[in-house]
């Protein structure tokens, strides 16, 4: 028993060795993972240590602190006031006709958009992207710019992980052709190391482009309230209706949010 023990140990030592310096010969591979998550886990760490999520995590336990379970007695209890306590029922119908009508004027905008044609890629689109990216996109040293640079990285690993996978079901498949148990045992032991570093890279990819979506929204939404606010505008178009514009800040939140 021994034996096999010691067999076994040394056979697994000698795949993984054999795997390690199969992994090593990708240098292009390890280059992008080094960089792609050493950058977003500086990333992270930064926004950890940031003032307002120091602030929602106080709050956060302050919260859970503060509440207490309830006891059997406490929930057998008839609430008192709580029956008299129903919602406007006025204030719903407004609401669902005020949905309803968006509903239809977006519908009668995008109906009108597909007869016309749709968007057009032309000199104009293109001046609008530019002046939309000068705003999302301050400077080349801004934190922006560094998390596009970042997700870069990680969409190139992506890439050479995704080379790499299907260059093992290959090497897997001739390893079955030549039914050699030791190179498909190195092809799964390689395979599963790739399928976890590819885990780890959608994983930051997908946080980082959620970072991305946030970081964006808070500069058009910082610029168009300072624009909306700046020389009474906000007073010219909810007061004296400058321009025929109603419901300008609900516009405002809607364009913003798509």
């Amino acid at each position: 028993r021994e034996s096999k023990a010691m067999s076994s140990a040394a056979s697994t030592n000698s795949l993984a060795r054999i795997v390690a310096r199969s992994l090593k010969k990708d240098k292009s591979l390890f280059a992008s993972l080094a960089i792609s998550l050493s950058a977003t886990a500086a990333f992270a760490a930064l926004q950890i240590r940031s003032k307002e999520v120091q602030e929602q995590i106080q709050q956060h336990s302050h919260g859970h602190a503060s509440s207490k379970p309830k006891t059997v007695q406490d929930a057998q209890k008839p609430s008192q006031g709580k029956g008299n306590v129903r919602p406007n029922e006025s204030t719903k119908e407004e609401s669902a006709r005020a949905a309803a009508l968006a509903g239809t004027t977006d519908n009668k905008v995008a109906k009108s958009s597909k007869g016309a044609g749709g968007a057009a890629v032309d000199a104009k689109f293109l001046q609008r992207l530019m002046f939309v990216l000068r705003i999302v996109i301050p400077s080349w040293t801004s934190k922006e710019t560094l998390l596009l640079l970042t997700q870069v990285c990680v969409l190139v690993s992506r890439s050479l992980l995704s080379l790499r996978v299907a260059r093992l079901g290959g090497d897997g498949l001739q390893a079955v052709l030549e039914r050699s148990w030791r190179d498909f045992g190195l092809v799964l032991a390689d395979f599963f190391l790739s399928g976890v570093g590819a885990a780890v890279v959608n994983s930051a990819l997908k946080y980082l482009t959620n970072s991305i979506t946030v970081a964006f929204r808070q500069r058009l939404t910082l610029y168009t309230h300072e624009k909306y606010l700046q020389n009474n505008s906000y007073y010219k178009a909810a007061v004296l209706r400058v321009g025929n514009l109603d419901n300008a800040d609900q516009r405002i939140v809607e364009d913003l949010h798509q």
